[in-house]
């Protein structure tokens, strides 16, 4: 067999999803010189059919993961530096879109377990209003972020807000009366060094894994707005005027009755500004932000809810590999299709179920 060696990979594919194949694929013709023939003399007859199916998968999931990133627009966290999707992800998300021969599975049995993927369609009217946003330089990403300050502080909040105060819920309660053994100070994570003693109520600045884990929910998709700093909070206001102003152009938002407003139509901020507007529920773009913001939330939790399990199994709480860019919004002939990824329940790498516009928030 040819001997496998580490090098420094330069190239990147234009896909998020099909970086990682294509890595493999210069780095094999760069430093092996029989690749992808197998004509190196000595190679066993056997291995070489293995080096064929695994080009030709290669190949076939390359060409998918292409097909799939074609026309996307958006995809969460893209704002974050939350790092590179892992080698776990990036081979079950393959798998999911082409199947891997059986006579090569055996080689990639830590490389990643059985994913799934949901699809949902949405007529051309919303891609009509999104594209009226974007020639006013407002990318979804803006949109979204809009989206759930404006819904996160409304009197009638829509169902991300009930599904998200649900899943805090289950956090405390599964919680209890603190007695994690791991603290977050300004020098990291901590273990039970620093742990209080028994009767001892929490240490200023300590802060436990199910505190970051509701911070982080909290400040995704609820009102960060009222634990900013004064000047984050007014830089804030400032965006968020500006913002309401083309929104409610585009026959997103109402202005509520009582908002102050200048004689130019546009949001006084020296007010909660977050309560000055209402969400138009006919329009268009409003399902497919709900709906993305519902998969974002959804795939959070069950992120930070695998990391709190692990940690009670042993790990330390930087041992974190949460899954990136789940949730994936691309433009169609037809329209708009929103994408989300997950683990699929059980084990094994075969049939991976992908579910192709079908409705339903996970």
């Amino acid at each position: 067999m040819s001997v496998l060696k580490k090098a420094w990979v330069k190239k990147r594919t234009s896909s998020l999803l099909s970086n990682h194949v294509g890595a493999l694929d210069f780095v094999m013709r760069q430093h092996c010189r029989s690749w992808p023939h197998g004509v190196d003399a000595g190679f066993p007859d056997r291995d070489q059919g293995h080096v064929a199916s695994l080009v030709g998968w290669v190949a076939r999931a390359s060409t998918a993961a292409a097909r799939m990133s074609h026309g996307e627009i958006w995809w969460s966290g893209g704002d974050a530096i939350r790092g590179d999707v892992s080698l776990e992800q990036a081979f079950g998300q393959l798998r999911a879109l082409e199947a891997m021969p059986e006579e090569i599975e055996p080689l990639f049995a830590e490389a990643g377990g059985r994913w799934r993927l949901e699809a949902r369609a949405f007529a051309r009217q919303a891609k009509d209003q999104l594209d009226h946003l974007r020639s006013r330089h407002l990318g979804f990403a803006e949109v979204v972020r809009f989206y759930i300050r404006v819904n996160a502080a409304s009197a009638n909040p829509p169902s991300f807000v009930t599904r998200l105060n649900a899943f805090q819920d289950r956090l405390k309660t599964r919680h209890g009366s603190c007695r994690c053994w791991w603290w977050l100070t300004g020098a990291g994570w901590l273990s039970d060094r620093i742990s209080p003693h028994p009767g001892e109520g929490r240490r200023e600045g300590l802060i436990c894994p199910y505190d970051l884990a509701l911070d982080e929910l909290k400040h995704g998709w609820g009102r960060s707005d009222l634990a900013q700093p004064d000047w984050e909070a007014e830089q804030e206001r400032l965006r968020f005027g500006r913002v309401s102003h083309e929104m409610r152009d585009a026959g997103l938002i109402r202005y509520m009755k009582d908002a102050k407003v200048s004689p130019q139509d546009c949001l006084y901020v020296d007010q909660d500004v977050w309560v000055c507007c209402e969400w138009v529920r006919e329009a268009p773009l409003t399902e497919v932000l709900d709906t993305a913001v519902t998969w974002e939330i959804k795939v959070a939790f069950d992120a930070v809810m695998t990391w709190l399990d692990n940690i009670d199994h042993g790990a330390p709480p930087f041992e974190r590999d949460d899954p990136q860019h789940c949730v994936r919004l691309r433009e169609t002939d037809d329209g708009l299709s929103l994408i989300k990824w997950g683990r699929a329940q059980g084990g094994g790498h075969r049939d991976f179920d992908v579910a192709h516009d079908r409705g339903g928030t996970g």
